[in-house]
């Protein structure tokens, strides 16, 4: 008798901590590494040239630009930034279309990033909303704007080479 309640309370004892939910341990996704976007890089898709160069300035920054040849003209630049504050990391478009004009930027917040993507978002932009930069390798990558164009969603899709 005195052995069977000393096995009820075994079996009650195992019973409810097999019942306990094992934690799961997941390994964060490494944060996106902006330094892989140094470089100059060119898109192979496009009809027209559009290159887009970024030189890291710091921990926190790296400055880029983007441009678009026709022949051997320059008909589009603009000014980029991806800067780490205390509010966040910001992808920072400057748009004026001359250097008379005052600029105007517009900022993208980072809203997830991991070993391949990075992903910044503004919803109160037209076009695009939605940035991302995907690396497919050390010296590809795919750009990918989303958001409303003409008062339909729209996407637009680079395919970069590193061309140094």
């Amino acid at each position: 008798m005195r052995y069977s309640g000393f096995f009820v309370l075994f079996l009650i004892g195992a019973f409810l901590t097999g019942c306990e939910e094992t934690p799961v341990i997941e390994k964060a996704p490494e944060d996106f590494p902006l330094e892989r976007l140094a470089g100059k890089w060119e898109d192979v898709d496009s009809e027209n040239k559009f290159y887009e160069e970024w030189i890291v300035a710091g921990d926190s920054l790296l400055i880029g630009k983007g441009y678009v040849m026709v022949s051997a003209d320059t008909v589009f630049i603009e000014n980029l930034r991806i800067i780490k504050d205390e509010e966040g990391t910001f992808y920072q478009v400057n748009l004026s279309s001359n250097q008379s004009e005052k600029p105007e930027v517009v900022k993208f917040k980072m809203t997830s990033s991991g070993e391949t993507d990075i992903v910044f978002e503004n919803p109160q932009h037209d076009f695009p909303k939605k940035i991302t930069y995907r690396m497919i390798s050390n010296t590809e990558m795919r750009v990918f704007l989303n958001g409303i164009e003409n008062g339909t969603f729209g996407e637009t899709r680079f395919s970069f080479v590193r061309t140094n």
